[in-house]
């Protein structure tokens, strides 16, 4: 009311940008990752867009339009872990960077599909190449085999003992082997179809392991206090024995060309042909874990497990064929690691552990899926060979089966 009051100093004010908010991807390509964000209305503005691989350096991908919000990254492998971010940037400023948005390809999310209900508590399982028969091995000393698409039974077979280890099936289905103790050790063969003895074969010490070729003619067995045997089924005849580890019967390996025997005992994998008898090569510093794969590169992989002893408490990939450990996890939830599955073309690893199947992206540690039983144990996991389906079973007597769906995930 008294006129205008002097100015007494000034206040000076500029423009901030933001940079991309809510980043997320999607994609269920190999090779190809969406990336989107929040929309933004700021006008004149572009986006600039850094892309690294796990433990690389962010370099540049694509600048694009301000108004934006998605880009489609067609240059990805699904065998690595990318890391994204994001400036927004005017002709004179620029935002600070974006959030780190780690994408792996991995479980995207999982489906219960079949359970099939055994009498038995399940120790191990085994299918056949083609997908269509699964046999299974039960605590009270019996193995049956089933059909995988209605989970009819095929045929059930008595073993002399509750004591058994070492179980495999022939790529084939047609001869089925188990391991058992009692009174004196022994491996038994049956043919699937009918459930008949096809022979009996004694070993001395405790049996451990038992691989079959494919065409169900060739044993290999493993026990404590002999050597590896290799036995023909049908004509009943130790054909060669490869120098075994006393104390301690190595874990069995068959590769697909029924030719070249992977062991594991004494902290070395060996690589054998069991034509000729000949150690191939040795990978020191890991034994694996229940039944290792073929990757897609075919490169055995093995999962070692590293924690029941008082040891690193860490689960490891190792690609025995290259001797390189691929991936180091640390062991999930409880801790507790009754059997692995690895998938041969994307880093997923599924691990049965106490009463939950977790499915984890190996390079990031992340448990991206929880395939849960009624409360039980789940003591095996087996991957089926077209890749999205998994078979687990354990203390319940169930083969449970789940259908899982990959694709690019943030981690």
């Amino acid at each position: 009311p008294n006129g205008v009051e002097n100015a007494l100093g000034s206040v000076s004010a500029r423009f901030r940008v933001l940079a991309p908010e809510e980043l997320a991807c999607s994609g269920a390509g190999e090779t190809s990752v969406r990336i989107s964000w929040k929309p933004d209305t700021s006008v004149g503005s572009r986006i600039r867009i850094q892309r690294k691989v796990k433990f690389g350096v962010y370099s540049d991908v694509k600048v694009v339009d301000g108004t934006d919000t998605v880009f489609v990254d067609g240059s990805v492998d699904h065998r690595e872990m990318y890391y994204y971010r994001l400036q927004r940037a005017t002709s004179s400023l620029a935002s600070s960077w974006s959030e780190e948005m780690p994408v792996a390809f991995s479980v995207t999310g999982a489906t219960s599909l079949r359970t099939v209900q055994t009498p038995y508590w399940l120790e191990d399982m085994r299918l056949s190449d083609d997908d269509g028969v699964i046999a299974v091995l039960n605590s009270n000393g019996s193995a049956g085999a089933y059909r995988v698409a209605d989970g009819s039974l095929l045929s059930s077979l008595p073993i002399p003992s509750r004591s058994v280890a070492g179980f495999a099936l022939s790529g084939d289905a047609s001869v089925l082997g188990v391991g058992w103790n009692k009174d004196s050790s022994a491996f038994s063969f049956f043919r699937v179809s009918t459930g008949a003895l096809i022979r009996t074969v004694r070993v001395r010490g405790t049996t451990r392991a038992l691989e079959i070729t494919d065409d169900g003619k060739r044993a290999i067995l493993s026990c404590d206090s002999s050597a590896i045997e290799i036995w023909d089924i049908d004509r009943g005849i130790l054909e060669r024995s490869l120098p075994g580890f006393p104390g301690k019967g190595p874990s069995l390996f068959l590769h697909p060309d029924n030719v070249t025997l992977v062991t594991g005992a004494d902290n070395a994998v060996r690589f054998w042909d069991i034509i000729s008898g000949q150690e191939l090569r040795r990978v020191s510093g890991g034994e694996f874990l229940k039944h290792p794969c073929i990757d897609e590169n075919g490169d055995v992989l093995g999962a070692v497990v590293y924690g029941w002893g008082g040891y690193d408490g860490t689960f490891r990939i190792h690609n025995f064929s290259r001797d390189v450990i691929r991936d180091v996890l640390v062991i999930p939830q409880n801790g507790t690691i009754n059997a692995a599955a690895i998938h041969p073309s994307y880093r997923v690893i599924l691990t049965a552990g106490l009463g939950e199947t977790y499915a984890m992206s190996s390079l990031s540690g992340v448990t991206c899926a929880v395939l849960k039983s009624n409360g039980n144990d789940d003591e095996a996991v087996t991957l089926m060979r077209e890749g999205n389906t998994v078979l687990i079973g354990g203390q319940s007597g169930e083969i449970r089966s789940w259908r899982l769906d990959f694709g690019w995930r943030r981690m």
